[in-house]
């Protein structure tokens, strides 16, 4: 079963990739796990399926669907 989280982006790191920020904002979330939920289409932005090379504006509401741990 898979957790839900919805994470609203600071304005401090606008311009940032996507997949950087997950993972050092995400606990526990390593880059290369960053990048396989966002590959997997598990982190959208407004609905829609967020690439991890997308620069951030801030105030976007990333919602993450993370593995419940093992």
């Amino acid at each position: 079963m898979a957790r839900h989280k919805v994470l609203v982006v600071p304005q401090a790191v606008a311009g940032e990739r996507l997949d950087r920020f997950l993972s050092k904002h995400v606990p526990g979330l390593t880059p290369e796990r960053a990048r396989a939920l966002l590959d997997a289409g598990r982190v959208r932005i407004r609905g829609k399926k967020a690439q991890a090379t997308r620069k951030l504006w801030g105030g976007e509401e990333l919602e993450l669907e993370t593995p419940e741990p093992r």
